[in-house]
């Protein structure tokens, strides 16, 4: 005879699971001889035998009951399990599942189509873990998948080679099970024939349960007894099939469902079926799975009457997600919706708001805090929540992961796995775990492995050496200290020393590890680390540490059990530990019975709660988005689901795309509606680097339904909280205050009643025992990171030697100058390319060529072709990478080169080859040609010091070429310097001081020259000699042609392939300011670019001169007169000598410079030292206005005149060339 199939049915907080626990208690209490069980949700049984105990209390005066017990379905399947003699003891956990997984897929990876490179990613054997637990629990085989792989190829070959790829896995997964099943004994000879397996996965567990229940043998558990399931959104096929069993043993099979009364109502009274768009979709197929899975339909009892008192709540839990939209027009007081800046002030906020609660008269188990992230609330929650003095619990299990202990073994593979590189070696030692005492030793070899590259078995085991004659003893004893660092090292690891790469049982691997543990003492340590831990408040850390050894062990011990005899390399058996320690979440106990709840929107069920904090309702926080770097997408699953559909075995998969959607908003639902008081719903608008947040839909959907509800901002409340909190928030509301005072933006709130109120904080301070004494608040409260002046005495032990660059550097930022050259900060030496390395074996095979030319060919480069040009610049490439990138303790550059670096050589002689023909076509189209290269100047201008002496500054430079050009009897000059990076000549860079090289290096230049030219003969009329022709930046790239006009795309189709190069190098022009009084000077630089009439006749390709629509030439093509340029030159120097007075008066203010989009900020290597803020220093803005660039270089050239009428203007000495070699 069949169960009796009872079903309630209503919304949520209708009383359903108040009116199941109350019949059960009652007819338990008449029937003692009759066994009831209700079946929960692992992650509820607690909380529901709780509360079931309390209303026993209520009802009957009794504190408990003898014949209810409240149990999931895994420990109903344990119950049965145990009276039919089945064996447990060799069921899978979550991370032993990962490991053959990773093994299944590690067996495969050659054979895999689309996964192959992607076995040892992060992530990938959990995503296939959970895909392949999906197919088990909805009874998808490998042969099926490989079958619906074959119909899915005809349109979609992409997804059925994943298909097969995932069938191959799976497939491999079950064959190492069939492997280690064995007999189950102690059943009768029938049953041993259909279970002839013990189980080994707890997929297996339900079919298994399934099938015993479907014998003919008796149960004393099920037989007769009453089954209430209770909490539940859904049932899993494998559920369902038990309860199906159920069906011929139980005499009753009672159900709770979520659904509207008169949703399901209309379903049963043939009015349609639910759409699949409904809220309720997710139960309605929940009770058809039932009746299908039951054979008949249910008695239905509907429950209707909401059981919270407030029309408000109430009127959210029904029409939420319904449509159309009710709006609820009475007054509200339990609703609320705000937001914040941040997720911090919005948790302090949540904070503010529960202890008010709790002052009148709630409890914190009535409270529950929810969020969409539980993890992230977790890291700051329980710092601020104690500093509100609230217990709180975040349910939820913590990584095993996420601690120095698995961090250091998994490390300590590494070592062995990668031979001894560097992130291992200090991966582990940073760990904590090796106990290493003198740190400043450890420093020190650390910056010795990053500086000379030692890795590798063999070096490690060398001691660490100096070599050289008469070495210092201090060094020779930092390198026996260092050594002595190195052997702690290596005997902390000693028992892992003796594995090496080639393959090995796993027992060995373990054997290691755990010899390690031991000498380590793990188990005392953490133990310790608990004890400090709770010291510290941190309960829940202290209880995940002090369980950490034994769940570390049994990781070990099980790992052993699993696969201790596979043989396999240090590489995979890291991989596969990995793998399952990161499957691996140790759950905690609530610290207190009265204690605040945390939980997360979908994984968490809150059983019982009067008041409600949803936080962090963000956009694709709540509800989560889905999918992300899944193995398959939503299209993919659906394309499957249509497959095993055709194949007509009734199979279906786990809800997805749509219906997913609408079972998070069914748990939305049914989070919403638990409120009983109290309903407020918050989130915040910036996040960290990820600039401005949206809420989530969710609010906007609440305010349309209450048209009264607003949606403040909030701010946290002076003295809202503990002694302990409103100090820090109080200090952190002057900080602001007085940061805005000092920035100048913002609003400037510090009034009278501040100020008072600061003056009684001061007077408060130091008055209890838990508070600090206020000579320690005060200066904290008023401190700044803004940098004093130094003292002149301080600067007059500075010997200025400066160059270009360093003042450009000061005029970008005074306080990053600071930090580099007068500090002297630099970051750590690494054996690794550096991007100056590249630069400079460019200049220098660049030097040599040039200087090959002009001495060995007599400067003629139209008789050199541009192949013997190539084999000469390649050449002498070689001998600069060869003196460039060779290392003192090494003899060969090329000795050990890593890949990279060789593709990135390779690369340098391509660009080489191209950059000197380049420049060679570029000189013979002019009359320029090289006079020096990499040619070294000294000069000296004076400044004045605060106190009014003058000061000698002295200036240094290297100059990468000069060019000489005679005609009409004077000498004209051509700067041209070489840029490896992206270079423009920008008026408003030399306006602010930050690019001045090339005008300061013709100033300097063309000063030597004059002064080396015999005054007489100078021209009559009194002009001089020496001109300036221009001034040129050339960037030295391999660029890549943009087809943008109809010629070049012809010249594309017709392979023309010197039409091609020669648009390619009028992109390659120099950059800069030329000399254009009269016009015909630039024909200096392109012979044929101005006819005799002063025209333009086209677009040069050797520098920065176009012809203009409607104009002589283009905005971009800046061109002054010879006495401007000399002008220009001035106000170059003008602005170096306005940097060395600042610097000689020790001005070094945080005052980095920001020019459109660039800011001195965004590449600076000070900028964790810095700190910069609006409080600690001013950003100086440059804004460009609609002037063309030759007039904004005509207003400097005005600027310099004025200086020099005012004689204000620096005047260059002792100018001269110094050597003709980069030394």
């Amino acid at each position: 005879m069949s169960a009796r199939f009872e079903m309630l049915a209503g919304a949520s907080m209708t009383g359903k699971t108040y009116c199941l626990s109350k019949q059960v208690l009652e007819e338990a209490h008449a029937n003692p001889d009759k066994k009831y069980f209700i079946i929960v949700p692992e992650q509820s049984g607690n909380a529901y035998e709780k509360k079931l105990i309390q209303m026993n209390q209520a009802l009957f005066g009794a504190p408990g009951f003898m014949n209810i017990d409240i149990l999931g379905f895994n420990r109903l399947s344990h119950r049965i399990f145990e009276e039919f003699g089945v064996k447990e003891t060799s069921v899978l956990e979550e991370y032993e599942k990962n490991m053959l997984v990773r093994v299944a897929s590690g067996r495969l990876r050659n054979e895999l189509e689309i996964y192959g490179g992607s076995v040892d990613r992060t992530g990938f054997t959990q995503e296939i873990k959970s895909l392949i637990s999906e197919m088990i629990q909805y009874n998808v085989s490998p042969e099926e998948l490989e079958k619906a792989a074959e119909d899915i190829s005809r349109d979609r070959e992409g997804l059925a080679a994943k298909l097969r790829d995932v069938s191959k896995i799976y497939s491999g997964f079950m064959d190492i099970l069939d492997n280690r099943r064995t007999t189950v004994n102690g059943l009768d000879l029938d049953a041993a024939d259909i279970l002839n397996q013990t189980m080994t996965i707890s997929e297996e567990r339900l079919k298994l349960l399934t099938r015993l229940l479907k014998t003919d043998r008796s149960c004393s558990i099920t037989d007769g007894a009453v089954f209430v399931f209770d909490e539940y959104r859904g049932y899993t096929p494998d559920q369902l099939s038990v309860i199906g069993a159920l069906k011929d043993r139980a005499e009753v099979l009672r159900f709770s469902l979520c659904i509207d009364a008169n949703t399901l109502k209309d379903f049963l009274d043939g009015k349609g079926e639910v759409q699949e768009t409904d809220i309720f979709h997710q139960s309605y197929m929940t009770y058809r799975h039932l009746a299908e899975a039951l054979g008949f339909k249910p008695e239905v009892q509907y429950l209707r009457k909401h059981f919270k008192s407030s029309s408000e709540l109430i009127h959210l839990t029904q029409h939420i997600f319904r449509y159309p939209i009710k709006e609820y027009k009475g007054s509200l007081d339990k609703l609320n919706v705000y937001h914040t800046d941040s997720f911090e002030k919005e948790i302090r906020l949540t904070a503010e708001m529960i202890r008010d609660e709790v002052k009148a008269g709630a409890r914190y188990r009535d409270i529950a805090v929810v969020t969409g992230d539980i993890e992230e609330f977790d890291r700051c929650a329980d710092r601020i929540f104690a500093e509100y003095d609230i217990p709180v619990f975040s349910d939820f299990s913590r990584k095993l992961r996420k601690n120095p202990y698995t961090e250091a073994l998994l490390r300590i593979l590494d070592i062995i796995d990668r031979d001894f590189e560097y992130n291992g070696i200090f991966g582990y030692v940073k760990t904590g775990v090796p106990m290493i005492e003198d740190t400043h030793s450890l420093d020190e070899l650390e910056n010795f492995c990053l500086r000379t590259g030692m890795r590798g078995r063999s070096m490690w085991n060398r001691p660490i050496r100096t070599y050289g004659k008469d070495v210092p003893e201090e060094k020779k004893e930092a390198y026996r200290r260092m050594n002595e660092v190195r052997k702690e090292i290596l005997v902390s690891i000693e028992p892992a020393l003796a594995l090496d790469s080639k393959k090995h049982p796993v027992h060995e691997f373990i054997a290691a590890l755990v010899q390690i543990m031991e000498s380590l003492l793990f188990e005392q340590r953490m133990e310790k680390d608990a004890d400090i831990l709770e010291a510290e408040g941190m309960m829940t850390e202290a209880q995940v540490m002090r369980s950490l050894y034994g769940v570390l062990s049994g990781i070990l011990e099980q790992t052993d059990s699993l696969l201790g005899n596979e043989e396999m390399d240090i590489h995979s058996f890291s991989e596969i530990l990995s793998a399952g320690i990161n499957e691996i979440k140790v759950g905690v106990i609530p610290p207190t019975i009265d204690a605040l709840s945390a939980l997360d929107v979908e994984r968490s069920r809150i059983v019982d709660a009067k008041i409600v904090h949803i936080i962090g309702a963000n956009d694709g926080v709540i509800p989560a988005k889905k999918g992300i770097g899944r193995i398959l997408s939503d299209k993919d699953k659906e394309r499957l689901s249509a497959a095993l559909t055709e194949m007509g075995n009734g199979k279906y998969l786990a809800s997805f795309g749509v219906e997913q959607s609408q079972d998070s908003l069914f748990m939305i639902y049914q989070l919403l509606s638990k409120a009983t008081d109290k309903l407020t719903i918050s989130y915040h608008t910036s996040g960290n680097a990820r600039g401005k947040l949206s809420p989530s839909f969710l609010v906007g959907r609440v305010m349309r339904l209450y048209p009264a509800l607003t949606d403040d901002y909030r701010e946290l409340k002076c003295f809202g909280g503990t002694a302990l909190s409103d100090r820090k928030e109080f200090l952190g509301w002057v900080r602001d205050a007085l940061e805005s005072i000092q920035s100048g933006e913002g609003p400037v709130f510090v009034d009278r009643e501040t100020i008072d109120n600061i003056s009684r904080y001061i007077w408060y301070v130091g008055q209890g025992d838990d508070l600090p004494d206020k000579n320690q608040v005060i200066p904290g409260l008023l401190f700044t990171n803004s940098p004093e002046r130094i003292s002149s005495e301080a600067m007059d032990t500075i010997s200025l030697r400066l160059s270009v660059s360093k003042m450009e550097k000061y005029a970008g930022c005074p306080y990053s100058y600071f930090m580099k050259y007068v500090l002297g900060l630099k970051d750590r030496p690494e054996k690794k390319l550096q991007y100056y390395d590249i630069g400079n074996v460019m200049h220098r095979a660049l030097e040599n060529t040039f200087t090959e030319i002009v001495d060995s060919m007599n400067n003629d480069w139209k008789g050199v072709n541009d192949s013997e040009l190539v084999d000469i610049v390649e050449g002498y490439l070689e001998t600069a990478w060869a003196e460039e990138m060779t290392e003192e303790y090494q003899e060969d550059a090329d000795i050990d080169m890593d890949p990279k670096t060789a593709r990135v050589k390779e690369n340098l002689h391509e660009l080489a080859s191209r950059t000197i023909t380049t420049l060679r076509s570029q000189i013979v189209k002019g009359e320029f040609l090289p006079d020096k290269v990499e040619q070294n100047f000294e000069a000296e201008f004076t400044a004045i010091k605060p106190d009014g002496t003058p000061y000698v500054v002295k200036l240094r430079g290297i100059i990468d070429r000069l060019d000489k050009a005679e005609k009409d009897g004077k000498l004209y000059l051509r700067v041209v310097d070489y840029k490896t990076g992206s270079k423009t000549f920008d008026p408003l860079a030399i306006q602010e001081g930050t690019d001045v090289q090339l005008l300061v290096y013709t100033k300097i230049v063309t000063e030597i020259l004059r002064c080396a030219k015999d005054k007489s003969q100078a021209s009559k009329d009194g002009e001089q000699s020496i001109v300036p022709a221009g001034m040129y930046y050339y960037t030295v790239s391999d660029p890549v042609l943009t087809l943008t006009t109809n010629g070049q795309k012809d010249m594309a189709d017709q392979d023309d392939v010197a039409g091609l190069e020669q648009e390619l190098r009028k992109t390659m022009v120099m950059k800069g300011v030329s000399n254009g009084e009269p016009l015909q000077l630039l024909n200096l630089h392109d012979k044929t670019l101005v006819d005799d009439a002063g025209s333009l006749l086209k677009n040069s390709d050797v520098i920065t001169m176009r012809k203009g629509r409607g104009t002589p030439y283009t905005a971009d093509s800046m061109m002054l007169s010879g006495e401007q340029l000399d002008s220009l030159t001035d106000y170059s120097l003008d602005k170096m000598k306005e940097s060395a007075e600042k610097i000689l008066a020790g001005k070094f203010d945080k005052s980095p410079i920001k020019m459109g989009r660039t800011s001195s900020c965004t590449y600076c290597e000070y900028k964790m030292a810095c700190r910069f803020s609006e409080y600690g220093g001013k950003r100086r803005v440059v804004k460009n206005d609609a002037a063309t660039n030759n007039d904004k270089l005509c207003e400097l050239v005005s600027k310099a005149e004025e200086n020099k009428k005012q004689k204000k203007s620096a005047q260059i000495s002792g100018a001269k060339f110094v050597g003709g070699k980069n030394d």
